[in-house]
């Protein structure tokens, strides 16, 4: 298939008991058909007569690749770009909550010690 354009088909009653399959041709495919005509008797050449007036299936697949890689590579740099967000506000709420762990280490110790020089504690173990 050089060009890998795809014709329409259709399913007609031939006789009482049989059907076949018929290409049902649109008025520009026709006219593209003609202008390959002409090209053909012109050219002598028919796959480059072909590829001039139905396309390149393989350029157009080539385009559709590069056109999927270019998607492909924006949604990646998007994903990437969310990602070093979400790495950055992680490392930023880490810092938060390591600077609370230390205050409250810092006020726990504050307390045990302040508990350990109170008047009674004294008195319990002087008993």
């Amino acid at each position: 298939m050089l060009s890998g354009y795809k014709f329409k088909k259709v399913r007609r009653r031939v006789s009482k008991r049989s059907t076949q399959v018929f290409f049902d041709f649109t008025d520009a495919e026709v006219a593209k058909f003609i202008i390959l005509s002409q090209l053909i008797d012109k050219t002598k050449k028919l796959d480059d007569s072909i590829k001039k007036v139905w396309g390149d299936s393989k350029a157009q697949s080539e385009r559709d690749i590069k056109k999927e890689v270019e998607m492909l590579s924006d949604d990646f740099y998007k994903f990437l770009f969310k990602a070093e967000d979400s790495i950055f506000q992680l490392k930023k709420s880490n810092q938060s909550l390591q600077k609370q762990v230390n205050d409250l280490t810092e006020r726990l110790d504050t307390l045990e010690n302040e508990k350990d020089s109170g008047i009674l504690n004294k008195f319990k173990r002087g008993f």
